[in-house]
């Protein structure tokens, strides 16, 4: 399915994207490791909606789990079971986007307008040395 293919009928609510575990997971596994934490929250309305929050001038090994939390066995075994959920959800997917992909992500030079990748990552990282002197 193309991503412009996606209907509002397919939206997901935050509580049940945190529910089911994907919200701590895209923070475990990506957000937490480049020192970020996504949250869900409400406003001053009530209303629920993700923040972004930004650790990474304060942090050399990003955010962990555990270090200052103190997780009863109930959470422990909600994070488990999460886990377990999101990682069979994906599991799904991971075949056949390995049939038609190649791999079980994206790769970038599958995107069109970057099938120069190598080049174009080169030429970038040419640009930030000259910047950063």
């Amino acid at each position: 399915m193309k991503i412009n293919d996606i209907k509002e009928s397919m939206e997901m609510a935050p509580e049940q994207f945190q529910e089911e575990g994907f919200l701590q997971e895209l923070n475990r596994m990506f957000l937490h490791p480049a020192g970020l934490s996504m949250a869900l929250r409400k406003d001053d309305n009530g209303n629920k909606k993700f923040v972004v929050f930004d650790a990474r001038k304060h942090t050399e090994v990003g955010l962990i789990y555990g270090l200052e939390d103190d997780y009863d066995e109930k959470e422990l075994q909600s994070m488990i079971h999460k886990h377990y959920t999101v990682s069979s959800v994906f599991n799904k997917f991971a075949e056949p986007r390995k049939k038609y992909l190649k791999k079980a992500y994206m790769p970038l030079e599958n995107i069109p307008g970057l099938q120069d990748i190598n080049e174009k990552i080169a030429e970038f990282q040419k640009q930030q040395a000259r910047e950063n002197g």
